[in-house]
């Protein structure tokens, strides 16, 4: 059943009004302390993909290879030097386990969170990651560092969907794409940061060069840890608890008061979540995603999630691995993909201003159609052509120009789709079985 303007009371609907009509540069106003708030939660994720963005780079140092992998016979190296590789099952290994506890990490979140709220479940969880990181960093072999990407991957689950869930529900509507479409340029930061770091150390031979990058996920998340811990909780979440006065309060230091109509907010989410009860569009479960138009909410947030994982994403992440076996030394590989993050940046910033203009659908359709001709060409160079350097160098330009179109269009444009889509009582439960569905993918 839709409700129509019509239907709304008088004074919802003029607030309703005032924000749909509100610019850009007036929400900016309303709403700084928001934005503050939802970039210092953001900066959360730029941990994550700096952490999760290691273990695919380790794969191409050779002081790491040397460390954790095997030798095996190379007619590249000279006589007399052996040439060390993580095995392919190691590997996947390492991928699947912090994968695994994702999931599980994911599913947890969208009941804990529903309880005890955004803000605690943070702190938990980055107390949690800063243990975590104490078996990577003094693993002896390559099995106790499988056990820290583990541990690393049940906080990760949590992370990777909480701040889109908490930076939709505090921003108004207009400020929301712009917004949600960052989360993806945190990612590409990490990244960046990560492959940056790895290409200075790339010809450290000491244990330092993998043991250093570790320990600076302690640098990242203390300072995180203190600046959450004095995080306004979500509005919206303490309205759907019946705790109207704790949210009165959170939104006094969401927003400017002097530009903005505190009563009236709280008028929009007291009546959205009342219409939401009334009509049963969100309960307080996993299946309540799975009934009545919910379902529907929950097929396009799994889809479009998926999608990421599905147009060629993971040759990007693990990029520096990908160039080593296509030819590349490790020093060019890692410039290669030093590089390649820069540009998915150069991209994410340009996204802006075409969410704004193209829209959210055909941006991501557009998004989707570049990345299968990439692919393609990719995939046709490497088994027409004969000469071993143009194929290496047309398959690392591939991947660069996939990583570009990727973060102009599918990766930021994500975000934005699977934290809109959801209603508001289900927005965190139907996030995390979106993310559960990409990783499937993985």
């Amino acid at each position: 059943m839709s409700i129509s303007s019509r239907d709304l009371p008088a004074n919802v609907r003029r607030a309703l009004d005032k924000e749909r009509q509100a610019t850009l540069l007036r929400c900016c106003r309303q709403y700084p302390k928001a934005v503050a708030w939802s970039l210092l939660l953001f900066c959360t994720v730029v941990m994550e993909a700096y952490g999760k963005s290691l273990i695919s780079g380790f794969m191409a140092l050779p002081a790491f290879q040397r460390r954790y992998g095997t030798p095996i016979e190379s007619s590249a190296e000279p006589a007399g030097k052996q040439h060390y590789e993580i095995s392919p099952a190691w590997q996947m290994g390492l991928q699947n386990t912090a994968i695994a506890c994702e999931t599980i990490g994911l599913l947890a979140h969208g009941y804990i969170t529903y309880v005890i709220g955004y803000r605690k479940m943070l702190i938990i969880c980055l107390l949690w990651l800063m243990i975590a990181i104490f078996p990577s960093f003094f693993a002896t072999n390559i099995g106790v560092l499988a056990v820290g990407q583990a541990l690393c991957g049940l906080p990760w689950g949590v992370i990777q969907t909480l701040t889109a869930t908490y930076a939709a529900e505090v921003m108004p509507s207009t400020l929301r794409a712009c917004a949600l479409s960052n989360v993806n340029m945190c990612w590409l930061i990490g990244q960046f940061t990560a492959t940056g770091l790895l290409r200075i150390l790339v010809r450290d031979n000491s244990q330092w060069c993998y043991r250093l990058p570790f320990a600076l996920q302690w640098a990242l998340a203390l300072p995180l840890l203190i600046g959450v811990f004095f995080c306004p909780d979500s509005p919206w979440w303490l309205i759907r608890h019946e705790r109207q006065a704790d949210a009165r309060c959170a939104l006094k230091r969401l927003v400017n008061q002097d530009h903005l109509s505190i009563d009236d907010t709280i008028l929009i989410m007291e009546h959205t979540n009342m219409i939401e009860k009334k009509y049963d569009y969100g309960g307080a479960s996993y299946w309540d995603c799975f009934k009545g138009a919910n379902l529907r909410r929950t097929e396009i947030a799994c889809v479009a999630w998926s999608c990421q994982a599905l147009c060629g994403l993971a040759l990007a992440s693990y990029a520096p691995y990908f160039l080593i076996q296509a030819g590349f030394n490790s020093t060019h590989s890692f410039s290669l993909s030093t590089g390649m993050y820069g540009i998915g940046i150069l991209g994410g910033i340009i996204s802006w201003g075409l969410l704004t203009f193209i829209g959210r659908r055909k941006l991501y359709l557009c998004g989707i159609c570049l990345a299968l001709v990439l692919l393609a060409a990719g995939g046709i160079a490497a088994v027409a052509l004969t000469s071993t350097s143009v194929v290496n160098w047309i398959l690392g330009g591939s991947i660069i120009a996939l990583n570009f179109t990727y973060n102009i269009t599918i990766g930021p444009v994500c975000y934005v789709l699977v934290a809109e889509i959801p209603s508001t009582r289900l927005r965190i439960k139907t996030v995390a079985l979106a993310r559960v569905a990409y990783n499937s993918q993985l």
